[in-house]
């Protein structure tokens, strides 16, 4: 979640820092690399409400409740390109039907009130990007790139026949946990750890 209050003069800090720093041909997330650089140790944690993966409903259920969530992030795969099957399953290890069809109720709801308000060019623009009707998965690669199909897409290579170990990531259990990218990160890049104080200037 990002929240700020945007000045002439702050813009203008951005735009330099932009226009001057190195870094930019280093991020792999050029929008939240940027952000995070700009605003180093100038932010104030949250709780997890605010920044609620949906992977944490399962891994964490522990301190997870369902009227607590504020903001739902949907990472690696997302729920618009694949419906929910009648068994509840969805998402790339089977467990996200609950927070997946949270959003096709949503979405079901602004489809039915921009029709009501003669919004249909604009359902029909959003439609050709979500899962068919039928269920079926569009065959765009960048539907795949987001989808069922997330994780291959994003490690860009198979396996090793016989490798139970995938090759882009390091085997559960081995080395420092906190130098090994997080579950539900893998092939979305490096997962940046809080440096700050966790308290901005007044």
């Amino acid at each position: 979640m990002f929240l700020y209050h945007p000045s002439k003069e702050l813009w203008d800090r951005m735009f330099h820092f932009f226009n001057t720093t190195d870094k930019l041909p280093t991020y792999k997330f050029p929008d939240q690399d940027f952000l995070a650089d700009f605003f180093y140790n100038k932010w104030r944690s949250l709780g997890w409400q605010y920044n609620a993966l949906k992977t944490m409903r399962y891994i964490h259920p522990n301190i997870w409740r369902d009227d607590e969530v504020v903001c739902l992030h949907y990472i690696v795969d997302k729920p618009w390109v694949t419906r929910v099957g009648t068994d509840g399953v969805a998402g790339f290890k089977g467990k996200d039907g609950e927070t997946h069809t949270w959003w096709w109720n949503y979405y079901a709801e602004w489809q039915r009130e921009r029709e009501a308000n003669g919004g249909s060019e604009v359902v029909a623009i959003v439609k050709q990007y979500v899962a068919r009707d039928d269920g079926s998965e569009d065959d765009d690669p960048d539907m795949k790139a987001i989808g069922t199909k997330v994780q291959a897409f994003a490690n860009n290579k198979a396996p090793e026949e016989g490798n139970s170990n995938n090759e882009n990531q390091a085997p559960m259990g081995s080395g420092n946990p906190f130098a090994q990218k997080a579950m539900g990160e893998r092939g979305h890049g490096p997962v940046r750890h809080a440096q700050g104080s966790g308290k901005m200037p007044p």
